[in-house]
């Protein structure tokens, strides 16, 4: 069957919730169908198993639907590659790639899956990796239900294209939300120069200032970059935190805002 003729269902995996959006065939645009499971952590098992394990009861349910995923920033790590113009070949790169994840998490990253963002000249690329048996199984799954995946998506490159249009030209800071998560990327004349994911307590908002300031220093940055937007589920954030200039992106942006957090991860 067609795509096109399909129900589109985006899934987001989460450690505390599984949350999907389904957005019937047709030509007219209407409010997708919505719903979260919370999920309880296992003993003894990877942090992302209780969302494989409940995902097949949404799948169950699906009928015909063409499936995207979207991982949590919890089930990801990134880091920024620096242009290189001594490397070229696609098999240099993830080498290279996992080189630098080896060297920041250890012997763990033998166990990842990576993908690179698409090669530019004279750029830097992103690179995200995930756990190989997260994608086994998830694979696995789909492929027992008979349904297909147009595509599996790390949460932060999905809350980024949203609002992409706005960072081409700019230098700024890139905050992409989700529960117990904040990633913080610095985007300099629309370029990625460095990404780092980290745990979100309940005041990492009044946290967030500190937080640039250390990344700033971590990226050698010798001029202030004060211009600051997060996407979160969050209307009543500050104009300034300290000194920087704090934008909502979700709040400007014509998509609805969820009440759920974890819907945040699948409405368009």
């Amino acid at each position: 069957m067609s795509p096109l003729w399909r129900d589109q269902l985006r899934i987001a995996l989460m450690p505390g919730a599984l949350a999907w959006a389904r957005y019937r065939r047709g030509f007219s645009r209407r409010r997708p169908e919505t719903g979260v499971l919370p999920l309880t952590a296992q003993r003894d098992a990877p942090v992302w198993q209780p969302a494989i394990d409940a995902l097949a009861q949404v799948l169950d349910a699906a009928g015909r639907a063409q499936a995207t995923v979207v991982l949590s920033n919890h089930f990801t790590r990134y880091l920024v590659l620096p242009e290189n113009s001594d490397i070229t070949a696609a098999s240099e790169w993830e080498e290279y790639a996992r080189h630098r994840f080896a060297a920041a998490h250890g012997a763990a990253a033998q166990n990842w899956s990576l993908r690179l963002s698409a090669d530019a000249a004279k750029t830097h690329r992103v690179a995200s990796a995930v756990d190989t048996a997260l994608l086994v199984q998830l694979r696995e799954l789909f492929a027992r239900k008979h349904l297909p995946i147009a595509s599996i998506q790390p949460y932060l490159m999905v809350s980024f294209n949203r609002f992409r249009a706005r960072f081409d030209r700019n230098n700024a800071w890139f905050v992409s939300h989700e529960p117990g998560r904040l990633s913080v990327g610095l985007l300099r004349q629309g370029v990625w120069h460095s990404i780092r994911n980290r745990r979100a307590g309940a005041n990492w908002l009044a946290e967030l200032a500190g937080i640039i300031d250390r990344e700033s220093e971590l990226a050698g940055l010798h001029e202030s970059c004060c211009e600051v937007w997060l996407d979160a589920v969050n209307t009543d954030l500050p104009a300034k935190l300290g000194a920087y200039s704090l934008g909502n992106l979700r709040r400007e942006s014509p998509a609805a805002m969820p009440t759920d957090p974890a819907l945040n991860l699948v409405l368009n």
